[in-house]
């Protein structure tokens, strides 16, 4: 790979990752450049393995940062040829356009590449003690529900159907990932600890908010309320 391919893909990844449809321009979406893409991808495999010792995903804090990263692998592994077969069934069925599957995974490797920098300031302030657990989940809920817009924004623009099937297949994807996580999680006796259950508001707290309120507590707890 040249410098000026890779700067080309780079901005291609960028404008994509930013929902402007001119970076699909930056693409050939040829089988040798996803090929190509793929081994950018693999560049994100050791800085996830490093992200699970700085991080621990909510409920393995008592478990090895190997084994949650093994986990974590395997499902992702699962749930990327899940979404392969509901994308080739989707683009070769309703859309009938599956050449562009080539295009549709280059594009969206390129754009993982453009969020390690993000990722890696992330973990550097984590690691460093700037920001504590919620906040770290915090941010990665909300660039994971970020993603999955990219992703609905990638399918409509890559494969052109309704923008109701983009919306709804990329709401599929994030469920279908959730999901097999959960079932890979349950295989090997990980604890399933959802957001809520861990940073969810206390009953101390909802009362310290009506008392700051001026609120009568009992009438509050009244069943009648």
């Amino acid at each position: 790979m040249s410098l000026s391919y890779i700067k080309q893909r780079l901005k291609g990844g960028l404008e994509t990752a930013l929902l402007m449809r001119q970076g699909l321009k930056m693409f050939d979406g040829t089988p040798r450049e996803t090929l190509i893409s793929f081994s950018v991808w693999l560049i994100t495999i050791p800085l996830s393995f490093l992200s699970t010792y700085i991080h621990n995903p909510i409920g393995t804090e008592d478990i090895s940062p190997s084994k949650t990263y093994g986990v974590h692998f395997l499902s992702g592994c699962v749930s990327m040829l899940v979404g392969f077969l509901v994308l080739y069934g989707f683009s070769r069925y309703v859309t009938k356009n599956q050449e562009k599957l080539w295009l549709f995974y280059t594009v969206g490797n390129w754009v993982a590449f453009i969020f390690i920098p993000l990722n890696i300031l992330l973990m550097f302030a984590k690691h460093n003690g700037m920001i504590g657990d919620k906040i770290m989940e915090d941010l990665m809920l909300v660039l994971t529900l970020y993603g999955f817009a990219i992703g609905a924004c990638l399918i409509f623009n890559v494969f052109r159907p309704m923008w109701q099937f983009a919306g709804a297949l990329a709401c599929f994807m994030l469920v279908k990932d959730q999901e097999i996580l959960k079932i890979f999680y349950t295989l090997f006796d990980f604890p399933i600890v959802d957001y809520m259950d861990r940073y969810g508001a206390e009953p101390s707290v909802v009362l310290d908010v009506v008392k700051d309120t001026g609120a009568d507590v009992n009438t509050v707890n009244s069943p009648e309320n």
